[in-house]
């Protein structure tokens, strides 16, 4: 369904309008919203939003809006729609808001390889079977649950923490270094609205007064579009219809913030090879291994133990690089020894 906007002057954006279509061709970032709303909607409150920041870019409409998808199908559909998008322009990347639950999410996802970082408070317990199945496709080095508020982990939600695959970080680990370190290898990075604190939104029904904060709300989505390998963003339970105006300036806040990323860009590992890294050894737990450092980009990795042949790198934040450097020893590494 086309977005219209009376007055509405082409800018950064390019719109779908009545009668016309978005030229893809040259976009950097293609974003789509998605309700279940058959009634119509023309998604004017974030669109608007969108439209009232100042944008800094250089050429001609490198973001084009594609306008709202009505997903009817549990996320089939939309994840047609996305391998569609991905086949047909791999350079760009996606963006898309208004998901409504994990199984729409996660059934839209299946396709992503390397790593998924999700971004909510808790998970309810029967999409655990959900979970499972994601968890055990091999196609997944790596899934983390990042801004998880441990007063509200369901009994089931803890068994993640027995698969090698998973990570799980709580909200009091999530200042902006530990964000960008979850998110920096993330193939699809899965921010839902619900992880927000109450007092950042204009929702009164959010699961708890606790959360994260605007800035690490646009952390989320600049570090993920910073990210050297990120290819899809996900912005979840932010219902179209339902929106309070200060939830479509939350909402545009993170695309702007997500788009700053991708111009700031610079390629790095694991596009890069790993020979371009200076590598450093130490020990952790009595155990050596090795840091690796990109001077450019000021990333900072450990090899971590594994059973096969190939060296794999775990991202670390500059603050646990240095500790580990000199000799002190981390909580945050222990689960690999």
């Amino acid at each position: 369904m086309p977005v219209n906007i009376p007055g509405l002057q082409k800018h950064a954006i390019d719109w779908h309008l009545p009668g016309s279509f978005p030229d893809v061709r040259r976009a950097k970032l293609l974003m789509f919203g998605v309700t279940d709303n058959h009634t119509g909607i023309t998604d004017n409150p974030v669109c608007q939003a969108l439209r009232d920041l100042v944008w800094d870019v250089a050429g001609k409409n490198p973001i084009a809006h594609l306008g709202i998808f009505i997903d009817n199908d549990m996320g089939v559909g939309l994840r047609k729609l996305i391998g569609f998008l991905q086949k047909q322009y791999p350079e760009a990347r996606l963006l898309i808001y208004g998901l409504q639950g994990s199984e729409t999410g996660l059934s839209s996802t299946f396709d992503a390889l390397k790593q998924l970082t999700f971004f909510l408070p808790s998970i309810k317990t029967q999409n655990f079977p959900l979970l499972s199945k994601v968890i055990s496709n091999l196609k997944f080095d790596k899934i983390i649950f990042a801004g998880v508020q441990h007063y509200l982990v369901q009994s089931d939600y803890r068994k993640l923490a027995s698969y090698p695959k998973v990570d799980i970080w709580y909200l009091r680990d999530m200042d902006n270094d530990q964000i960008e370190v979850v998110v920096r290898h993330a193939a699809v990075v899965w921010a839902d609205y619900r992880v927000l604190a109450r007092s950042v939104t204009g929702s009164q029904v959010l699961p708890h007064p606790a959360g994260m904060d605007i800035k690490q709300w646009a952390a989320i989505f600049y570090y993920a579009g910073l990210s050297p390998v990120n290819r899809v963003m996900m912005m979840a339970n932010t219902k179209l219809e339902e929106f309070f105006p200060v939830d479509s300036e939350t909402v545009a806040i993170g695309i702007w913030h997500y788009f700053e990323g991708i111009k700031n860009k610079i390629k790095d590992y694991p596009l890069l090879p790993i020979q371009n890294l200076e590598k450093t050894e130490v020990y952790v737990h009595d155990y050596r291994t090795y840091l690796y450092h990109n001077p450019q980009t000021g990333r900072w990795w450990i090899e971590v133990p594994d059973t096969g042949d190939e060296t794999r790198l775990f991202p670390v934040s500059t603050r646990v690089a240095l500790d580990v450097s000199e000799g002190r020893n981390t909580d945050l590494l222990l689960k690999f020894w």
